[in-house]
């Protein structure tokens, strides 16, 4: 018999700014924790690049755009030192991007 593999289940406590998982927690800027918000909320966690650049106050032009990604990568190094399993975001061409992970959204400690 083997063992049943434990989904990873990040948690995003919002009064903290913090991002929690099995490796420990990290803390994440105002703009990180909202763009994981907006991703979580998303249909199958996924979100167009406009609403994205939205989220964090980007214009929709190359600045913007390289701007987000910029953010994109330190989040995904974020994820990665809390303990989540790659992929953690992935870019969807011509679409946006989806959160790959299970996230657990928190109010308070």
């Amino acid at each position: 018999m083997t063992a049943a593999i434990k989904p990873v289940i990040l948690s995003l406590n919002l009064r903290t700014l913090q991002l929690g998982g099995p490796q420990g927690w990290v803390d994440v800027s105002d703009p990180e924790c909202l763009l994981l918000k907006a991703l979580a909320a998303g249909p199958e966690q996924r979100l167009d690049t406009p609403s994205m650049l939205a989220q964090v106050g980007k214009s929709e032009d190359h600045i913007g755009k390289r701007a987000l990604e910029v953010q994109l990568v330190r989040l995904r190094k974020k994820l990665a030192q809390a303990g989540a399993p790659t992929p953690t975001i992935k870019s969807i061409r011509g679409q946006g991007y989806q959160l790959c992970v299970s996230l657990e959204i928190r109010q308070s400690s």
